[in-house]
């Protein structure tokens, strides 16, 4: 199955509007942002948020931007950003 099978699969759901951004969230995860196709990209509306949220999980996973009880964070606006 391609991408572009499974996004058609996820149009044809029951409840398209749940099914196509957990379709395109896994195999953007799975395959890659670019194996997705840029014209469905663009018209996301949230496209950056999603963006800056996949890029942060990824960045407090490997370098720790938050700091640790022992080290000091990398990024000054972590915080603000996500305050819990």
């Amino acid at each position: 199955m391609t991408v572009a099978d499974a996004l058609r699969e996820a149009r044809g759901a029951a409840v398209p509007a749940a099914a196509g951004p957990v379709a395109g969230a896994l195999l953007g995860a799975t395959c890659g942002v670019e194996s997705l196709p840029v014209a469905l990209l663009a018209r996301l509306d949230l496209a950056w948020v999603v963006d800056v949220l996949a890029r942060d999980i990824v960045a407090q996973q490997f370098d720790h931007p938050a700091g640790s009880d022992q080290n000091k964070g990398t990024d000054p606006h972590w915080s603000e950003r996500y305050p819990g």
